[in-house]
């Protein structure tokens, strides 16, 4: 047998045993069963609730499943913001859920709470109680149902603030208890303590939580609110604090 006669032989043996191989694992894959459902992510919504969407039965053959009905019948949740389905050999489907987290309380006839991004959620089924203000001056023309989004521009303001502050500084987020938006007069805060109005206007979010803060940390942190009658952040160079025992009003130069 020639050389060449040898090659061909040998490349007819690899292929063979490739497709072989190939086909093993295909008859392998084809059998295997779910066994497990993982779920990760989830603090508002149940396991079991979430498991329920999934809807997949243990004993189902991994690979007839449909990973895309799946995250879709999860993102069907109200609470679910995103969801990642995998196939996790040999016998797991993992759920990766990344959950919408109510930033303030809509006031309103009904109980509904707003996320960051201004979507309406209904009550959470989770019995965990939520420390998170309540959102004043919705008008009578938004949209306010379950998957709803509150689109005004004065409120996606207030929500922008409430975000900055639970992202950066959450002791002075749940300092607040409420937030009031009027579409003419901008946004007014008020303090969980002694109810103190803080006066925010419309615009420069970031420059005025920058100020906010620095005030607070300076002033309110070591004195309290029990003597302080308002904040103004609206100005550019200063804040406006007046104090009770101060009739001409503080001004705080941050």
């Amino acid at each position: 047998m020639t050389v060449e006669k040898r090659r061909i032989v040998v490349l007819g043996i690899l292929l063979v045993s490739i497709i072989l191989i190939i086909c093993a694992g295909q008859v392998w894959k084809s059998s295997l069963t779910v066994k497990n459902i993982s779920i990760a992510g989830n603090k508002l919504v149940g396991t079991n609730e979430i498991m329920q969407l999934v809807g997949v039965k243990q004993g189902t053959l991994l690979f007839s499943t449909n990973l895309t009905e799946i995250q879709n019948n999860v993102m069907g949740h109200y609470y679910i913001k995103n969801a990642i389905v995998k196939r996790n050999l040999p016998h797991t489907i993992a759920v990766e859920v990344e959950e919408r987290v109510p930033i303030a309380i809509v006031n309103s006839a009904k109980l509904y709470y707003v996320d960051d991004e201004g979507v309406v959620l209904p009550r959470p089924v989770s019995s965990t109680l939520l420390d998170i203000p309540l959102l004043s001056g919705v008008s009578d023309g938004e949209n306010i149902s379950a998957g709803s989004r509150l689109k005004s521009e004065s409120i996606q303001e207030a929500l922008s603030l409430l975000r900055i502050m639970r992202v950066l500084n959450r002791p002075l987020y749940h300092a607040i208890s409420e937030v009031q938006v009027n579409s003419a007069f901008g946004i007014q805060l008020l303090t969980a303590d002694n109810c103190v109005p803080i006066i925010c206007g419309h615009g420069n979010i970031v420059e005025k939580f920058v100020k906010l803060e620095a005030f607070w940390n300076q002033y309110v942190l070591t004195r309290g609110t029990a003597a302080l009658r308002y904040v103004d952040v609206r100005f550019t160079d200063r804040i406006i604090a007046r104090w009770n025992k101060d009739a001409q009003g503080q001004k705080a130069q941050l």
